[in-house]
This record gives structure tokens, C-alpha cells and sequence, in this order.
């Protein structure tokens, strides 16, 4: 059972990263679709329920996970401060919708995130491996 478990927390841990990366992309995809698109992307591509759907889906999987991961494994606070850093900042980002900079500062964000992220699973990696838990 417990393989199972680390198996899903070790997904979940990659389906955060992928996440921040797909807002990475959403938010630097929005500028160039608008000015390609105007009339057809304006509506789709800078919905706020999507962009909502996104962070808050993230926060609650990488949230989690880098909050497990931290009690569990590495207790490296630094990790879990980028993590919720980025989601503050992503955050802001949400409440600057239409303004010229909102995409920018999502951006800053989500790529906090993805660091805090790729810095737990990293942690969470050499954890596992200097305790010789396996995968």
C-alpha cells in the first residue's frame, strides 16, 4: 500500500509542475493569440474561469503535495515558500485581470511555482534515496 501511495504523491508532485508549466504557456500564448486572433481569442483564451480553473487546481495539488512532501521528507521551508510564493504572486496576477502587465506577473508566478516544484521533487528524491526507500 505504501508504494501505491508514494507512487500517486510522486505523480501528483509531476502533475504540479506540469500544471504551472501549462499556465506558463496559457499566459504567454494569451498576448500572441490576441493580436493574431483579436475577435475569436479575446473570448476563449483570456477567460478568467480558465485562468482560475488553472491556479486553483494547482494550488490544491502542488499545495498539497509540497505540504506532505515537507512534513514527510525534506523539511526544507525554502521549498514550500517558493511553492506558495508563486501561488500568492499567480494570485495577484488573477486580481490584475485586463491590465497590461496581468500576464507577466502569472507568469513570475507560475514559474515560482514550477521551481518550488521541481526543488520538491528533487528533495523528495534524495530523501527516498538516503533513507533507501524505493520506488
Amino acid at each position: 500500500m505504501t508504494k501505491l501511495v508514494t507512487s500517486i504523491s510522486e505523480k501528483l508532485g509531476i502533475a504540479g509542475m506540469v500544471l504551472s508549466f501549462i499556465c506558463i504557456i496559457h499566459c504567454m500564448s494569451v498576448p500572441i493569440l490576441l493580436a493574431l486572433f483579436p475577435l475569436v481569442s479575446a473570448e476563449l483564451v483570456s477567460d478568467p474561469i480558465i485562468e482560475f480553473g488553472l491556479v486553483g487546481s494547482g494550488f490544491v495539488i502542488s499545495g498539497s503535495v509540497a505540504i506532505k512532501d515537507y512534513l514527510k521528507y525534506h523539511r526544507n521551508l525554502s521549498i514550500l515558500l517558493t511553492v506558495f510564493a508563486g501561488f500568492t504572486v499567480m494570485t495577484t496576477g488573477l486580481l490584475l485581470h485586463g491590465a497590461w502587465y496581468e500576464h507577466v506577473v502569472m507568469i513570475g508566478g507560475a514559474m515560482l511555482v514550477a521551481w518550488g516544484m521541481y526543488r520538491n521533487y528533487n528533495a523528495y528524491k534524495i530523501s527516498c534515496a538516503s533513507t533507501n526507500h524505493s520506488h
